[in-house]
């Protein structure tokens, strides 16, 4: 694999927003306060459905859904070889569904 792309919700009119933020607190499992819930798992599934699932499918999808937490993110692995249509598609998907996403170095 060779790049990590996180999708989360952003909460709705809060102040500060940071990527950087974001990334650090979902890297100990938890989210900062900025990112409220979504449908994780359909979104997901919606991934899976639009770019395909399995050995051939362009990402490894990650649901991070934990039991208590006010937010809830998916981890997607991806290899460098990935189609910049298939990453400019995800982007639409997510923006069609209010969702955020950054790429991880």
């Amino acid at each position: 694999m060779g790049q990590t792309l996180a999708i989360w919700k952003w909460r709705a009119a809060w102040p500060f927003r940071s990527d950087t933020r974001v990334m650090a607190g979902l890297g100990q499992d938890r989210p900062p306060f900025s990112l409220t819930r979504f449908d994780a798992k359909g979104f997901a599934e919606m991934i899976r459905q639009s770019f395909g699932d399995g050995e051939d499918a362009p990402f490894v999808i990650d649901v991070c859904d934990f039991t208590g937490h006010r937010a809830n993110w998916i981890i997607l692995s991806s290899g460098w070889s990935t189609p910049d249509e298939t990453l400019k598609r995800l982007m639409q998907l997510c923006g069609a569904c209010g969702l955020h996403i950054f790429a991880a170095g």
